[in-house]
């Protein structure tokens, strides 16, 4: 069955969805439930369940794409974005199929340890913490000394992910860099950068990124059944 008949036989049998976001080592989820589902437009319509509408708009705040998990069928994708009204009216594109995840089978992580991130640049390498990660990219926060050496859409041919026992190396470049007000990050109190990445050259990553991709949805499944 492809990922639209999924999406429908979901709507005809009232079964949630979940919009999820991995953030400094938590999962933020919404849950939705299928409004309707246009297929001549290509889109589907989702309503916020109640208290999760200000999570989604934490979620949806910058990339313009969304991760959405099936419990029912335990499938992933992501999407785009096309609005999200006042009242909690989600409305988003139809995923590609090389954007869904079948999570019936496959290796699983043990997700007790930090994510890492470590970048090397000009021969200097700086591990971090994870602050949020989704299958577009991460983002890790950095001292305003630490910030000195970094600035928008510089390229990082090498970035080691370190998570559980794994590890991997992608490419990254920076996609915004975010001032934090003071005590929004406990380990910086007096104030830092969030720097977020997108990963490049995405198509070649292939057995890597799924690596990574697998480990952030299995968290997302283990969450959605708490």
């Amino acid at each position: 069955m492809d990922i639209q008949s999924l999406i429908k036989e979901a709507h005809t049998k009232k079964k949630p969805l979940i919009a999820w976001y991995f953030f400094v080592g938590k999962m933020l989820k919404a849950e939705l439930d299928i409004v309707s589902v246009l297929s001549e437009r290509k889109k589907i319509k989702l309503q916020a369940r109640e208290k999760s509408f200000i999570y989604l708009k934490e979620m949806i705040s910058g990339s313009g794409e969304i991760n959405i998990y099936i419990p029912e069928y335990q499938f992933f994708f992501t999407t785009k974005i096309c609005s999200l009204d006042d009242l909690g009216e989600l409305t988003i594109e139809f995923p590609d199929e090389s954007s869904v995840v079948d999570r019936r089978g496959g290796q699983r992580f043990s997700l007790s340890d930090d994510l890492l991130i470590e970048l090397t640049y000009k021969n200097k390498k700086t591990k971090k913490k994870c602050f949020d990660i989704s299958s577009g990219g991460f983002s890790i926060i950095l001292s305003k000394s630490e910030k000195l050496l970094f600035k928008e859409d510089q390229l990082f041919d090498v970035v080691n992910v370190y998570f559980g026992s794994q590890q991997i190396t992608l490419s990254a470049k920076i996609k915004n860099i975010l001032k934090l007000k003071p005590f929004m990050v406990e380990d910086n109190p007096y104030g830092a950068f969030r720097i977020s990445f997108q990963f490049v050259d995405v198509d070649d990553l292939g057995a890597q990124l799924k690596l990574l991709t697998d480990y952030i949805q299995v968290a997302c499944a283990r969450e959605s059944h708490k």
